[in-house]
């Protein structure tokens, strides 16, 4: 088949509308599949290549949809897949693009998992467990997660991080009685996603060590 034409689309100029005879509309290509084929008014196509040159079209566009989720943040093999299927691509496309994304090093799991983790241990001093519950949402293997979180994230740091939320958390608290401060707070730094040998030991070195009605006195000084 017979290449007429070709047309750069308004909206999008990294495609192109391809045209046979009489100017009839062939179907529109990146300008990956273009350059790739050497596309070119003129040339001749078998159906045969004209089926090719779909195939690779359909993988090229995912790949450019995934680069623009790229560009917003990083992403998870996972967590990018189910995106491009929500998409409509195929199983068969998303796993092609995904094994072009990764061969060019555009993804990298445990490199993803490193960074998520340092932000939420600095920005947010998150406890272990919330950090895994929220990277096993998007989509990470437990058994990739945890030698990074043991590694990355060692018991010194945990119990630093968790006397931080205690000391600016327990002083907002209200409550009189010292047993139903001690509940709250409790529940409070297990729901930032520490583990009970953490708890415990951030409230025998910074509960029991100071009276909560020092610490009353204190904020009111």
């Amino acid at each position: 088949m017979l290449i007429t034409k070709i047309e750069v689309q308004k909206k999008q100029k990294n495609y192109f509308n391809l045209y046979i005879e009489d100017d009839v509309y062939l179907f529109s290509v990146t300008e990956e599949t273009l350059l790739h084929f050497g596309i070119s008014k003129n040339k001749d196509f078998s159906d045969n290549e004209l089926e090719s040159i779909q195939s690779y079209d359909q993988k090229m566009r995912c790949v450019y949809q995934a680069y623009r989720y790229l560009t917003r943040r990083p992403h998870l093999n996972t967590e990018l897949k189910r995106k491009l299927s929500a998409k409509k691509f195929s199983n068969s496309i998303i796993e092609q693009t995904l094994e072009y994304l990764n061969q060019k090093n555009y993804m990298d799991d445990e490199a993803f998992i490193k960074m998520y983790m340092q932000e939420q241990i600095n920005l947010k001093k998150s406890g272990p467990l919330i950090i895994k519950k929220k990277l096993m949402e998007k989509g990470a293997h437990s058994s990739a997660i945890d030698p990074i979180l043991t590694e990355g994230y060692p018991e010194e740091l945990q119990i630093e991080n968790a006397a931080k939320l205690f000391q600016n958390k327990i002083r907002s608290i209200r409550e009189e009685d010292e047993k139903k401060v001690k509940e709250k707070m409790y529940r409070f730094l297990q729901q930032k996603g520490f583990t009970w040998p953490i708890i415990e030991k951030v409230f025998s070195g910074h509960f029991d060590s100071v009276s909560y009605t020092h610490l009353r006195a204190h904020e009111t000084v």
